[in-house]
């Protein structure tokens, strides 16, 4: 005879609903969670159920905080030797006949239990407001169990066997719930199944949670215990570990789109339903936003901060003495060199992007193709490329070489006498500058040494294309994209804003003319770019427990229990998170004769470059970086000169020794703690110190006689 099965609650907890005998009850088929606070759960679990299975609700999750913990679960002891299964049985009788008589106020009468329990003190006893279950996380000290019974719904609910010749198993899965509110005040709960793939995952939705799965469902394992219950009943109770520790993979994860019947022929306009997510980002968009449309932006941005520095600065000093240096040298010089070398490098990376991913552009753009292509979008990148140039004020007077430069290009005329400036070359537009920079791309990625326009190396290019710049006088000028903007924007409040518009507009006519299918190997997108599912609602989650039977589909689908107890869970750095003990044991003799015993078994490897940075900020003082930023008559301009690596070593390997750099670090933190607490006074809530009697960093003397 063949019975239906079903999924309950562990059979311990049984006791402890009204409706026990009533299978369609809620509590009874509900699966529990488990909330285990030592490393040693799974032997707590085992233990509990072999010695003592009435103990197993005192397991039960409940919300707790570091500031209220919850109640200590009464743990099974080990046994002190080895038993047999009659000295189990015997023992399982004993604590059975133990419990019953305190039922009824009676204690037993042959001295203690042969099974010790470990009664700890609870910790937290105030009332608390109920509030959702939150799951912590494996660095916190908490483990949890998904814990359930498959049974025959027949009298006295005995368990269903698992036939594994048949490829009958037991799993769960994690589902989140999404709440929704009607229009007459009812709240919808909605169903997601979690589908991995190889950027992490996505939520579908779940048209019948309690019935089917969603196609392709993580499903997380279950296993198996049998024990005996206190009325000498063999019980199985299935189990598994909530992997709380993935809580950032679940909570990042976006919503999926269903993907359609495949006997439906659908057209495409009609594949995306209303209110749907949108289509994931392309990578090749986001490639050139990181190497190109934001470093662009970035040096705009910067270059129009530092012009309104420099116009400060001019008006500060305006009614300075005659002879008085009324002019930021250091800084219109360094930044005007910084932002050259850093616009050589944007134009690296957009051509080697154009090169590989929109190519009859580039060959458009280098001559080596049709000039005229017949794809529209792709020709309006190339005549935007083409009619983005230089800025007047940035060109030269006449012929396109340079030896005596413009004011913004030229050093400002306060700097001391200098040799003649080396011939170079100024590009009028972006079509001209992308060609030429491509060829240097070996030597713009080898270059080690910092751009001097009075004396450059060989390793830089030799032409100029500064994609902004900034004058002594504090004027503005950068390159503005032939791309419009929308006309749905609001004017932009300064020429700043309106260039960073037109820089996102060539971005959109890039995305434009990307092919369908890219061409070149792209990397994985960015977690920030990456789309997630709600990031404004809590991530709620449930539990359900799953059996299937393959050999019996379509007849007998897999058979889904009740959900759990809905809950959250906790980051890593959730402040309501338990904290695990951790202890730090700094060196104990910190004498000159304890620090010269130390091992100096730590090296760090210095390049070259990195060397001479070291070098140049070692000639630096406090007092000299205060000077740099004070107004006349107190400014002091910084050692002019960039960076140059270390001509004479190939690099350093330093040696250290990691105790030492432990008690160097801990001085460190307690003087920086110590500085912002006059300012925020939360040193109290981030350092305590606790005396500890007779604890001296020397051994005591022997005593001799």
């Amino acid at each position: 005879m063949r019975h239906e099965a079903q999924w309950t609650s562990p059979a311990p907890f049984w006791d402890a609903h009204p409706d026990a005998s009533n299978p369609p009850g809620a509590a009874v088929r509900q699966p529990a969670i488990l909330r285990f606070a030592a490393d040693s759960f799974m032997d707590d679990f085992h233990r509990t159920l072999d010695a003592d299975p009435a103990k197993l609700p005192e397991f039960a999750a409940e919300f707790e905080t570091w500031e209220g913990p919850g109640v200590s679960s009464a743990g099974v002891r080990p046994s002190d030797r080895s038993t047999t299964s009659l000295q189990r049985k015997l023992m399982r009788l004993r604590t059975n006949a133990d419990r019953k008589l305190e039922m009824f106020g009676l204690n037993s009468a042959s001295g203690p239990s042969a099974v010790g329990v470990l009664d700890q003190p609870a910790l937290g006893t105030a009332t608390v407001v109920p509030r959702r279950l939150k799951l912590y996380q494996p660095a916190h000290q908490r483990f949890y169990l998904v814990a359930a019974n498959l049974v025959c719904g027949v009298a006295g609910l005995p368990d269903r066997t698992i036939n594994a010749a048949r490829q009958e198993r037991v799993r769960f899965v994690i589902r989140r719930i999404r709440f929704s509110r009607a229009s007459d005040g009812s709240v919808t709960r909605t169903e997601y199944g979690f589908v991995p793939s190889g950027n992490g995952g996505a939520w579908l939705k779940v048209d019948q949670p309690g019935q089917s799965l969603a196609p392709k469902e993580e499903m997380l394992p279950l296993f198996s215990v049998n024990f005996v219950d206190g009325a000498a009943h063999r019980r199985r109770v299935m189990a598994g570990l909530i992997p709380v520790g993935r809580r950032e993979t679940y909570v990042g994860g976006a919503e999926a789109v269903p993907p359609p019947s495949p006997p439906t022929v659908v057209p495409a306009a009609d594949l995306i339903e209303p209110g749907a997510p949108p289509p994931p980002v392309d990578p090749r968009i986001v490639l050139l936003s990181t190497k190109v449309i934001e470093p662009w932006k970035a040096l705009v941005l910067r270059t129009f901060r530092a012009a309104a520095v420099v116009r400060d600065f001019n008006a500060t000093v305006g009614s300075a003495p005659a002879g008085a240096v009324t002019n930021p040298t250091f800084l219109v010089r360094e930044n005007r060199a910084s932002l050259q070398a850093g616009s050589w490098y944007v134009l690296l990376d957009f051509a080697t992007f154009l090169r590989d991913h929109v190519n009859d552009v580039w060959q458009a753009l280098t001559g080596d193709g049709p000039t005229t292509l017949s794809d529209p979008k792709r020709q309006a990148l190339v005549t935007a490329i083409t009619n983005t140039r230089l800025p007047s004020s940035l060109l030269p007077p006449s012929s396109g070489r340079l030896d005596t430069e413009p004011d913004l290009l030229a050093p400002t005329a306060y700097v001391p006498p200098q040799p003649a400036l080396p011939t170079i070359e100024v590009k009028a537009t972006l079509k001209d500058a992308l060609v030429a920079v491509l060829p240097l791309a070996e030597s713009l990625e080898s270059a080690t040494n910092s751009f001097d326009r009075l004396a450059p190396a060989p390793e830089w290019p030799r032409f100029l294309f500064p994609l902004a710049d900034a004058d002594k006088a504090g004027t503005f000028v950068a390159v503005e994209p032939a791309a419009t903007p929308p006309a749905s924007l609001p004017p932009a409040p300064d020429g700043s804003v309106e260039i960073v518009r037109r820089i996102s507009a060539l971005r959109a006519l890039v995305a434009d003319a990307l092919p369908p299918i890219s061409t070149h190997a792209v990397p994985d997108l960015p977690i920030a770019a990456e789309a997630v599912m709600a990031p404004d609602e809590m991530a709620v989650f449930v539990v359900r427990c799953v059996f299937e039977r393959p050999e019996c589909a379509p007849l007998h689908p897999p058979l889904l229990s009740a959900p759990s107890r809905d809950f959250e869970m906790a980051s890593f750095f959730d402040p309501d998170a338990p904290a695990r003990p951790i202890r730090i044991a700094l060196p104990v003799d910190t004498s000159l004769a304890g620090f010269r015993r130390a091992p100096k078994n730590t090296a760090f490897m210095i390049s070259d470059v990195l060397c001479g940075q070291i070098n140049r900020a070692k000639k630096l003082g406090f007092i000299d970086l205060v000077l740099s930023v004070l107004p006349w008559p107190f400014h002091k301009d910084l050692p002019a000169g960039g960076t140059k690596a270390c001509a004479d070593q190939l690099g350093m390997i330093c040696s250290l020794s990691i105790p030492i750099i432990t008690i160097c670090a801990l001085i460190l933190l307690i003087i920086i703690v110590t500085l912002l607490d006059v300012i925020f006074g939360w040193l109290p809530y981030l350092i305590f110190c606790f005396p500890l009697p007779k604890f001296s960093a020397k051994p005591p003397k022997e005593l001799t006689s």
